[in-house]
């Protein structure tokens, strides 16, 4: 497939207009799996050198947030983090979604292959990097219309994912595509809670031990 700007768009608009289309389209390149990582790796540093510098310029530009007293995960908090980190928090979610989505399809008798959960991932990622950049200048000029655009595309974007999903999984419905998705937000969220509370166990006892 000869990848141009040109095309490019058309699949985009393709992928919002006629989701299920787009995403057997792109399911049928069989692409293979370092170049679905590869891919994934570069929608999710642009996504968060993105995110990153709209945090850093518009917030405090357009919309002025006071830092939370004692620090706290406000716009600050943001701005002191290197984009490298912000880039590796992106992608560390974004490969436990990939392996988390994997598993509970099988379970749920799906049928997507892991380089089709990369792939998935990947494109939805990518529509919204759009979605991030067409925000920033909605911003820059009219931040009340850019608030009620984002909170609609990103409806209408979880529609699109899901279908995505539910495409590459095989299944004939949405329900069970959502239902994926909470079981495979709910592991990770364990998961996370437990890989945290063991580092902070550890933390603990090297500093007893000190």
């Amino acid at each position: 497939m000869e990848l141009s700007i040109t095309s490019l768009r058309d699949l985009v608009m393709l992928s919002l207009r006629e989701p299920r289309a787009a995403a057997r389209h792109l399911l049928d390149l069989g692409l293979g799996r370092d170049v679905l990582w590869t891919a994934l790796a570069l929608v999710v540093t642009l996504s968060a050198i993105s995110f990153y510098l709209t945090n850093v310029t518009l917030t405090q530009e357009v919309m002025p947030t006071p830092e939370p007293p004692g620090g706290g995960l406000g716009p600050m908090f943001v701005q002191r983090m290197s984009p490298a980190i912000v880039t590796l928090m992106f992608f560390g979610n974004m490969v436990l979604l990939v392996f988390g989505l994997y598993w509970t399809g099988k379970v749920l008798g799906g049928v997507a292959s892991l380089p089709d959960m990369i792939l998935v991932l990947s494109w939805v990622q990518f529509l919204m990097l759009v979605l991030q950049v067409a925000q920033t200048v909605l911003m820059l000029l009219a931040p009340l219309v850019a608030a009620l655009f984002t909170f609609a595309a990103l409806i209408y974007l979880m529609w699109v994912f899901l279908v995505f999903l539910a495409e590459a999984e095989g299944f004939s419905n949405l329900p069970r595509a959502v239902i994926q998705v909470l079981l495979t937000l709910v592991g990770v969220s364990v998961g996370l809670g437990l890989i945290l509370s063991l580092i902070g166990v550890s933390a603990q006892g090297a500093i007893a031990n000190v």
